[in-house]
């Protein structure tokens, strides 16, 4: 539609439900426009039906004009084609959507403006009515279009729908699938000391050279955060000419193993201490120009 109107469109699903052909027909005004369509192989017809207004608007657009919305009225005979034009294109988009599941050969059959005339199936057969939402922000259009389907028309289609409805909602729950993207995304992660409170008159009266004493102490941790989040404390240091620090604390290690059962008459080695600068595991994390390394920290 948009290619017709030469401007951009988006089209949303507003509401899916399924009635009686007789209640699906006593819900149309009297002048709409309905798009009688056959997909061989399929079977029996299928219908789209347009808000009149919307139609009239898209075919004025067609034949050169603004394309205002205008009150339902029955089309000109110079609308009649464009109408035809429009349908045809409806037609093809729909045979698009079921091309995911099955080659059909879509074809318009008809184009009416009164409900009364159609008979595309029997009163009581069911019907599924997908209504959508198109919106031409440029021209400042927008109305419903509504599928009609016949659920006899679908059934040969039921069994490749719920194979498919069953493999989108695995992959839904399957969190391997994000997991694969999410640990490509970069991250910043910054490192936070204790701040320190200072007048404004104190700040204001700064120059270079001055020294700021922090309320963060030697050898307590510094907080590591990703978009505000705090991952990681650890320690300040040194890397060659540069600062780092090494992790102490994180929630992404495997819980230590339990210490193996002493046989009796064994004596326990002595303590030699923590492993320096790296917590009590002896690995840490060096955190340098966001560059992780993993590593064995001797003493």
């Amino acid at each position: 539609m948009g290619r017709l109107a030469r401007a951009t469109a988006t089209v949303e699903i507003v509401r899916t439900s399924q009635l009686s052909w007789d209640e699906y027909l006593r819900t149309l005004p009297g002048v709409t426009t309905l798009i009688t369509a056959s997909a061989p192989p399929l079977p029996g017809e299928l219908l789209i039906e347009m808000d009149t207004s919307l139609s009239l608007a898209l075919a004025g657009r067609l034949l050169g004009g603004a394309g205002r919305m205008e009150p339902p009225r029955h089309p000109s005979e110079l609308e009649v084609p464009a109408l035809h034009r429009i349908g045809s294109t409806a037609v093809d988009a729909l045979g698009d959507a079921f091309g995911q599941f099955l080659d059909v050969s879509p074809m318009m059959e008809a184009v009416d403006l009164s409900p009364q005339l159609l008979a595309t199936a029997a009163p009581s057969q069911v019907v599924l009515v997908l209504t959508f939402n198109l919106a031409v922000p440029l021209l400042a259009l927008s109305g419903d279009f509504g599928v009609v389907i016949p659920l006899s028309t679908l059934s040969p289609l039921l069994e490749r729908l719920l194979s498919h409805s069953a493999d989108r909602l695995a992959e839904y729950h399957d969190p391997s699938v994000m997991q694969e993207v999410a640990e490509r995304i970069p991250v910043v992660l910054q490192a936070t000391l204790q701040p320190i409170r200072m007048s404004a008159v104190s700040v204001a009266g700064l120059t270079p050279g001055d020294v700021i004493v922090l309320d963060h102490r030697v050898g307590q941790p510094a907080s590591m955060n990703v978009g505000g989040v705090e991952l990681l404390k650890g320690h300040l240091g040194r890397r060659g000419a540069r600062l780092a620090i090494a992790v102490s604390e994180h929630p992404f290690a495997d819980p230590p193993p339990a210490p193996a059962p002493m046989m009796r008459g064994a004596v326990a080695p002595a303590y030699a201490g923590p492993d320096p600068a790296v917590g009590p595991h002896g690995y840490g994390h060096t955190v340098e120009d966001n560059t992780h390394v993993l590593e064995r920290v001797h003493a």
